[in-house]
């Protein structure tokens, strides 16, 4: 099996150092890309795309990621930016680095780095250094007006003579800031996915940081100061005519008709002026202290989603005190699924977050069922955050201030596990109809947008995505003929 790897290994070099000389440019290549680019505003980058390709955003260990899976399962792009407070590092050191760490993925044995030292006794090859290698280094790659590290390494797997290949391009765009595009991609794949790869990366085009960081600025200035706007009897007023309201996620059909609508969630949100100590809700009254009785705003959310297999229930609740010096809050989730069709029986996960903020300092702990907790301790830095209270009702503070524009926001988001950037754009509806106002939300960089109907008297009436999903504010009633005209579980 090592002799395999070695013949295949060499057989890898052979392929790149032939794909190194000169050769036809990317636009040579044929490679049919999308008549317009994707912005990712998490990176400051547009990039075309290869026709047939799905793009998802995620957060992998705190850092927001864009995956690119290629067509024809030739493997996929990533690209996210990387920031170190030391700002004096080059590019080719933390490329170093990022190569190194490529290198480590190896296995334990393999061919040996240097190929044309390979050393045969008995026939079998002997082991020298790390099995994994650089195929392909290039310091001074030209992408958009950047020189980027641009390198391409081999990393052989156990039990077969296939190999992972992991392209890597790191682009210096500012003192400590980085973007890495990476490809991924195995060696039977490797010259359709290098050439997808490649041409990808003659489209690259990256934003001025100077500007991104000017618009920024401004939008969180135009956020704070409309939010300075509002008293405490304006937010008083929002939160005592907040009705309880039901919403219902679903896409709908091409007929039109409810019943062919795809359901795929509901939840109850409620909003009031109470008190700390609803955050127990099986602690006795009699029994909160001085802190639990004090008064704040509160936000609930109950909601199920039928995704992943299963039924995730979420239970949320929020305080803020009335000076926004204080917020609190905990989330329960749990996901159940039922025994599939191999035989596996059905399963309950559950999950947990605690939070606290007082001033500037947050922490936050981390609950799953099945492992220890972890507490973290996400860093507020300037000006612009909003409590998570703020967030969820900031469709009807927007336009209790009624001031039209484009505004920015911090605040800290579950599901990323760390504060983000919200950007939010309050218009005034067309004449006619039942909205007052409509709010464009991206709730962080890699979001898509979703746009929020408030009417006159400041409700919520629905929100709507990018991707034709909505939430839709409907009579308890309704919500549950639907779902048990479907046969879905609402228990």
């Amino acid at each position: 099996m090592i002799h395999r790897f070695t013949a295949i290994f060499s057989l890898a070099l052979c392929t790149l150092g032939t794909l190194a000389q000169p050769t036809p440019t990317p636009q040579d290549w044929g490679v049919e890309l999308a008549s317009d680019p994707i912005h990712i505003e998490s990176v400051g980058v547009s990039i075309h795309i290869p026709v047939g390709s799905i793009t998802e955003n995620a957060v992998y260990q705190k850092v927001a990621s864009t995956k690119i899976q290629l067509p024809n399962g030739l493997g996929a792009v990533v690209l996210q930016e990387r920031r170190s407070k030391q700002l004096d590092l080059e590019t080719e050191e933390v490329a170093d680095g990022i190569i190194t760490q490529l290198l480590a993925l190896a296995p334990k044995y393999g061919f040996e780095t240097d190929p044309n030292n390979i050393k045969e006794t008995d026939g079998d090859v002997k082991i020298v250094g790390t099995s994994a290698a650089v195929l392909e280094r290039d310091k001074a790659k030209k992408i958009d007006t950047y020189i980027a590290d641009h390198a391409y390494v081999a990393i052989p797997r156990e039990g077969t003579p296939e190999m992972t290949i992991r392209g890597a391009t790191l682009i210096k765009t500012g003192p400590g800031r980085f973007i890495l595009i990476e490809l991924f991609t195995s060696f039977s794949k490797l010259e359709k996915a290098r050439q997808a790869y490649e041409v990808m990366l003659a489209t690259v085009r990256i934003a001025d940081p100077s500007e991104a960081s000017s618009r920024r600025a401004a939008a969180i200035a135009t956020g704070i100061r409309v939010l300075d706007r509002l008293t405490e009897s304006d937010y008083r007023e929002v939160f005592e005519s907040t009705d309880e309201r039901w919403e219902r996620l679903y896409t709908e059909a091409p007929s039109g008709a409810t019943s062919d609508d795809e359901e795929i969630g509901y939840r109850r949100v409620r909003a009031h002026i109470g008190q700390r100590g609803e955050m127990s809700p099986n602690k006795s009254k009699d029994l909160w202290s001085d802190a639990e009785r004090e008064e704040g705003y509160i936000v609930r959310i109950d909601a199920r989603i039928l995704d992943l297999g299963g039924i995730i229930d979420t239970r949320a609740t929020y305080f803020l005190t009335p000076d926004f010096n204080e917020e609190a809050w905990v989330v329960n989730m749990s996901i159940r699924k039922g025994p599939d069709q191999f035989g596996t029986p059905g399963s309950t996960s559950r999950w947990q977050e605690i939070g606290a903020r007082r001033g500037t300092d947050m922490s936050v702990r981390i609950v799953p069922q099945s492992s220890a907790s972890t507490r973290i301790r996400p860093q507020i830095e300037g000006e612009g955050y909003i409590s998570m209270v703020q967030s969820f009702m900031l469709p009807q503070l927007l336009a209790q201030a009624a001031i039209p524009g484009d505004m920015a926001f911090y605040t800290y988001q579950t599901t990323a596990g760390t504060i983000r950037m919200r950007t939010d754009s309050l218009d005034a509806a067309k004449k006619g109809s039942r909205a007052a106002w409509n709010l464009t939300t991206r709730l962080n960089a890699d979001a898509e947008p979703q746009v929020t109907a408030v009417s006159q008297d400041g409700q919520i009436l629905r929100t709507t995505f990018a991707d034709g999903r909505r939430w839709e504010v409907v009579p308890l009633q309704q919500l549950v003929r639907i779902w048990k005209n479907k046969g879905l579980p609402m228990d």
